[in-house]
């Protein structure tokens, strides 16, 4: 089906997101359903300052999980990485517990 990961640096109290689903599973809601859960796991239970991630500007699927996910755009880097060949522009997002809490007492 697929797979979600929070990749912590200690030191930092810092959680970075990864995940991918088999295509057949993809407009369902279940990574967006999945990566709601880690965010509130990695803040709530072992209490990190901050979770951050990152999307190729071409999958904007992933972007919108991000954002539906309560994660902000921080910015975009251009060629900023190489993938099959190719340099790709990538969107940043993170979410700081600061903002988290926020999120959860408005509802």
């Amino acid at each position: 089906m697929g797979c979600i990961s929070l990749n912590i640096t200690s030191e930092h109290k810092r959680g970075e997101i990864g995940y991918w689903l088999g295509q057949s599973y993809w407009g369902n809601g279940y990574t967006t359903e999945a990566l709601i859960q880690l965010v509130q796991f990695g803040f709530e239970t072992i209490h990190l300052n901050r979770i951050w991630g990152a999307a190729m500007t071409k999958n904007p699927a992933s972007s919108a999980v991000m954002l539906k996910a309560g994660l902000n755009h921080e910015g975009t880097f251009k060629h900023h990485i190489r993938k099959w060949d190719q340099f790709e522009d990538i969107h940043y997002y993170g979410l700081t517990r600061e903002d988290f809490m926020q999120q959860q007492q408005k509802g």
